[in-house]
């Protein structure tokens, strides 16, 4: 899709982890993250919250899609995510079908 990618996960945490997933999205062909969204959790926000701070910062990104096994429709500011969530299992990770969703919500089928 040329999508950018944003990491929003705990593997943002530290420079190691996060070259940890630089290193894998680039062994399957993918580019590295270009971004991360800031840690809301000590004053009592929620990862729907820290995407939304982070697409607040960023008013030129109209198309985007979150992708985690987490259920980020409830919490704070959850009305950044509706319409743009792709809701996986833990044990499964991105299936297939979740990942066409995900190309759908992008491209705004």
């Amino acid at each position: 899709t040329g999508a950018e990618l944003v990491l929003s996960s705990t593997w943002r945490e530290s420079d190691s982890t996060l070259a940890v997933v630089n290193q894998q999205l680039a062994a399957v062909g993918v580019p590295p993250c270009v971004s991360k969204t800031v840690s809301l959790l000590s004053i009592d926000g929620s990862r729907s919250a820290e995407i939304a701070q982070w697409l607040d910062n960023h008013p030129k990104v109209t198309r985007y899609v979150a992708i985690d096994d987490m259920d980020l429709l409830d919490g704070p500011r959850a009305d950044k995510i509706e319409g743009h969530l792709v809701h996986t299992r833990s044990e499964l990770g991105l299936t297939a079908p979740l990942a066409d969703l995900a190309i759908r919500i992008l491209a705004g089928a």
